[in-house]
């Protein structure tokens, strides 16, 4: 990825953020952590993070950070035993904000983005999950449908 078009991508910014607050705050909260106006401090980290892998040289960097955390295959969710890691939804929306926000300026760039921002995803999550309470806890993914279940039922 050429200098030129990360620059472009990171005026993209607040177009990203406004797309992925929006996404996020259509989520169920499932855990304090996990609401959206707690998650928003996150992005101006997380894009940083994304477009200093991306300024690095496109080749290279993706070969590093590939090295450094295997690429996610299939859903976020299938990271996370128990399902009530709020980075969660906050990663699977911010991939759709990438796609919506900056979809058509990248075009086929896209799949080198998207690869960072999984890898990165990927790393936050294992780690939140590292220090899980309900880890191991029998019932846990019950517990965390039943979460959900209630949050949505707030929600309406």
């Amino acid at each position: 990825m050429t200098p030129a078009l990360v620059q472009s991508l990171a005026a993209l910014c607040p177009a990203i953020k406004k797309e992925w607050g929006q996404l996020l705050h259509g989520e169920p909260t499932i855990t304090p952590l996990g609401r959206p106006d707690t998650l928003m401090y996150l992005m101006d980290a997380t894009l940083a993070q994304l477009f200093s892998g991306l300024e690095t040289g496109s080749n290279r960097s993706t070969q590093q950070w590939l090295r450094r955390c295997t690429p996610l295959i299939g859903p976020v969710h299938g990271y996370c035993a128990c399902g009530l890691n709020p980075l969660l939804k906050y990663f699977t929306t911010g991939e759709l904000a990438l796609h919506a926000a900056a979809g058509p300026l990248l075009g086929k760039e896209l799949e080198e983005v998207l690869l960072l921002f999984r890898a990165l995803a990927q790393q936050e999550i294992q780690t939140l999950c590292s220090v899980c309470q309900h880890k191991g806890v029998p019932g846990c993914c019950e517990m965390a449908d039943k979460s959900a279940g209630s949050s949505e039922a707030r929600a309406h």
